[in-house]
């Protein structure tokens, strides 16, 4: 599984259905389902997450951005709409993987049906960091998510939205946004 996190190793994508109260029109969605190992210990205060490996920065979100609990992510947020999801993992190891490519690539081992629309590399928060835009097509449910990764130190980065085609394009602007406010903080929750 290369530098993939522990926290991570593990996800299993999933398609559920979800009803708008207003409507009562029901749509699919791409949820993910995030198994097995607590990263517990961890804290998220005034837009920095903290635990006992690592500490950072994230851009501010609307209140349309809800923070949900995901056990062994660092943190998840979701778009009030429903259609939209915003994930933010570390890990920090001597064994985290060097190559960009297989880090961001091991998120996508079990998706069938993928389609990659775009890669690039960016700098963020000093790094070198490599972004994709994947298409994801199930049964009930199409999907789209844009993936960033990046490696300072010995800390791996996953940043990712994941959201319903037709709101793809106005969430990725707040994205964008996320992003250009990432920055690693010295220290975890024990300095």
């Amino acid at each position: 599984m290369g530098g993939m996190p522990p926290c991570l190793f593990s996800m299993k994508i999933h398609v559920s259905s979800t009803c708008r109260l207003r409507k009562s029109a029901c749509f699919g969605l791409l949820t993910l389902i995030l198994l097995i190992v607590s990263c517990a210990g961890s804290s998220f205060r005034n837009g920095v997450f903290s635990n006992k490996e690592v500490s950072y920065q994230i851009g501010p979100l609307s209140s349309d951005w809800q923070q949900q609990k995901a056990k062994g992510i660092n943190l998840v947020f979701q778009h009030a709409n429903g259609k939209g999801m915003l994930v933010v993992h570390s890990r920090c190891s001597k064994e985290i993987d060097e190559k960009l490519e297989n880090l961001i690539n091991d998120l996508f081992l079990e998706v069938n049906h993928d389609e990659e629309i775009s890669r690039e590399f960016l700098t963020i928060d000093g790094a070198n960091a490599l972004r994709m835009h994947h298409r994801i097509v199930q049964k009930i449910a199409r999907t789209e998510t844009d993936t960033v990764v990046l490696k300072k130190g010995k800390c791996a980065f996953w940043l990712q939205l994941v959201a319903s085609p037709d709101v793809f394009s106005q969430l990725q602007s707040v994205f964008v946004r996320f992003l250009k406010e990432f920055s690693q903080r010295k220290g975890g929750a024990d300095e």
